[in-house]
């Protein structure tokens, strides 16, 4: 069932959450048109969630801050939209291991994101290394 979010068009903030026994997001909630108008976005607490893939979610021309928090089987990311500023995963350890610099299989979709954050750790830092 379309929910027309697509026609909150002031909408700047949206927190999606689920709970940590609870259900998932199913395939049809992903056939939801989220808003143009959305700068921040917030998915968190489905434990059981292994892909999004919102409709037209690449096509999100205001999103700059996206949040994804405790989300242990999502595996990939979608599509990113380019005006992203900030992308934040915490409790997520496939998508952890997915984002890897240089190695992971979504380091393509990341790399050119300013400021990204996994576990509460800026990616970007040099690796610290033990020349002692």
């Amino acid at each position: 069932m379309e929910l027309g979010l697509h026609n909150l068009t002031s909408l700047k903030s949206l927190s999606i959450s689920g709970q940590l026994d609870g259900e998932s997001l199913q395939e049809e909630d992903m056939r939801i048109t989220l808003p143009r108008s959305l700068t921040h976005l917030s998915i968190e607490y489905f434990p059981n969630l292994k892909y999004l893939s919102f409709k037209d979610f690449e096509h999100l021309p205001s999103l700059e801050f996206l949040w994804i928090r405790n989300c242990p089987e999502l595996a990939s990311l979608p599509s990113l939209p380019p005006p992203l500023l900030l992308l934040h995963i915490w409790g997520c350890p496939l998508l952890k291991d997915a984002c890897k610099r240089d190695k992971g299989n979504e380091w393509s979709k990341i790399a050119d994101i300013p400021r990204v954050d996994i576990d509460n750790k800026f990616i970007y830092e040099p690796e610290e290394t033990s020349e002692n």
